[in-house]
């Protein structure tokens, strides 16, 4: 970074016990961790360690791949936010 060569580095998959070995080693900090996120798997631990460090978290999977949007719980939100189920997440 300091040579200019990058501007930023990500992670993906790291949960706190990852981010803390990789922490004893590393000399530039990530702007980002890409976990997997979504209304039936929420990892609120994970979420506020990494945001608490000034890490943006990235989600993927946010409808399980498209096999949510005819989850009840999905297809009631976006009635009440009269959407359509895939923009909600």
């Amino acid at each position: 970074k300091d040579e200019g060569l990058l501007r930023s580095i990500g992670l993906s998959n790291y949960v706190v016990e990852d981010y803390e070995e990789l922490a004893q080693v590393m000399r530039v900090p990530p702007a980002v961790n890409q976990i997997e996120v979504n209304p039936f798997l929420y990892r609120k631990r994970t979420i506020d360690f990494f945001q608490a460090r000034g890490i943006a978290i990235q989600s993927y999977r946010s409808l399980r791949d498209g096999k949510a949007f005819d989850h009840p719980l999905i297809l009631e939100l976006a009635r009440k936010h009269s959407r359509t189920p895939a923009p909600n997440f």
